[in-house]
């Protein structure tokens, strides 16, 4: 089947690099934010959420910091702040049942102020969720608690974290969702806010957020073919492709052939359902 997506090649050293972030200026600080609330089942039945935070943990320049949050009535944080190595991801990796440990409710603002609060420079802070500001209630008390959360989040919340230097992006992932509560919070902090109501725009909202965070030099593909400069140590292959399409294979200008299965040690290929990664 033909790829969703183009072919994304993203050129780097003998380190992740980009024309926005070098090894020289502080590293990128990025805090993952998922929604864990009941409605997740509905919204996104097949986990696409674990395919997004593996291409997160697969992007992340070595040199950055991330973490990984859940929120629904309460926030945990079941991979703490740390530097982007191989164990890091590795961790990463592994989060995919937590992700689909569900909660009753929606707690945005505690899950935007636990996972911001850690002292530190610039902080990039990726949320993404299915609905609106829900807490535990019933009647009229909880409508003013939703409503006062709400514009704390608003009024509050966000200018106060914009002069904090957190960043915060944010992925609507349903029709439902609070659109005007997201964009208003990315706007009040310079941050990015993208729907998704497909499996497919949720990975590619992942990526233009992490593009907004690291930029990187890209390449254009014309036909099937690239060309890499010489002077390139290596380079990122980014496809997107359906569910059920056969596997991807790059062939070299020498007409040597490169699959999932079959490529030299140096060659890390991650193949996803919807996606290969190949470094």
């Amino acid at each position: 089947m033909r790829a969703l997506f183009a072919l994304l090649l993203v050129c780097v050293g003998g380190l992740m690099s980009s024309p926005g972030w070098t090894q020289d200026a502080t590293p990128p600080d990025v805090r993952m934010i998922f929604d864990v609330s009941g409605s997740m089942k509905a919204n996104d039945p097949a986990n696409l959420r674990a395919s997004a935070l593996q291409l997160a943990a697969a992007l992340l320049p070595s040199q950055a910091r991330g973490s990984v949050w859940t929120f629904g009535t309460q926030v945990r944080n079941p991979l703490p702040d740390g530097k982007v190595d191989a164990e890091w991801r590795r961790r990463a990796r592994s989060l995919s049942p937590q992700l689909v440990d569900y909660q009753q409710f929606t707690d945005i603002e505690q899950a935007l102020r636990e996972a911001s609060q850690a002292a530190g420079g610039k902080r990039h802070v990726i949320l993404l969720t299915d609905g609106m500001v829900d807490l535990p209630g019933s009647g009229e008390v909880k409508r003013k608690r939703d409503a006062a959360s709400r514009e704390t989040l608003i009024a509050s919340l966000a200018p106060e974290l914009a002069t904090q230097d957190v960043v915060v992006h944010t992925i609507a992932l349903s029709r439902n969702v609070d659109r005007d509560l997201l964009e208003r919070v990315s706007q009040s902090t310079d941050g990015l806010a993208a729907v998704a109501e497909t499996p497919e725009e949720l990975l590619r909202a992942f990526l233009d957020v992490l593009e907004r965070i690291v930029p990187s030099d890209r390449v254009p593909l014309e036909d099937g073919r690239f060309d890499i400069d010489p002077e390139v140590d290596g380079f990122n292959a980014l496809l997107f492709h359906d569910q059920d399409a056969p596997g991807a294979t790059l062939v070299g200008p020498d007409g040597e052939r490169y699959t999932r299965d079959d490529h030299p040690d140096d060659i890390l290929w991650q193949s996803m359902p919807r996606y290969d990664l190949i470094r």
